[in-house]
């Protein structure tokens, strides 16, 4: 599965959701999976972003902040970032068409998730 970065960003949050859900424990232990691979992506993509964040920024007390007149080219910079492919070995799940999920969800966590029509 080809994907970007932005899409395993934002797939983490719609995944999270999904496994704070009562499932049966087939589907239950896929999410687990996937969420677990999938984090493990997210967590170089965020370990990139605090480089930028360190590269445009300065430190704030305990935290590293952008400085304002670095952002654009903090913007530009993280787009790139999340715009770059990343090929998985991983199989979208099918969530069954009983399963209460609300749209933002879904959404988020698709392309790692399909719904039946």
């Amino acid at each position: 599965m080809k994907v970007t970065a932005l899409d395993i960003i934002t797939a983490t949050q719609g995944l999270g959701e999904l496994m704070g859900m009562t499932l049966p424990i087939a589907l239950s232990f896929k999410l687990a999976r996937l969420a677990k691979a999938i984090g493990a992506e997210a967590k170089v993509i965020y370990e990139e972003r605090d480089k930028l964040i360190v590269k445009y920024g300065e430190k704030d007390g305990q935290q590293t902040k952008v400085k304002p007149e670095n952002m654009e080219a903090f913007n530009a910079d993280a787009a790139v970032l999340y715009a770059q492919a990343v090929e998985l070995d991983l199989t979208p799940i099918e969530l069954p068409a009983t399963i209460e999920v609300k749209p933002g969800t879904l959404i988020a966590a698709i392309p790692f998730v399909t719904f039946p029509a």
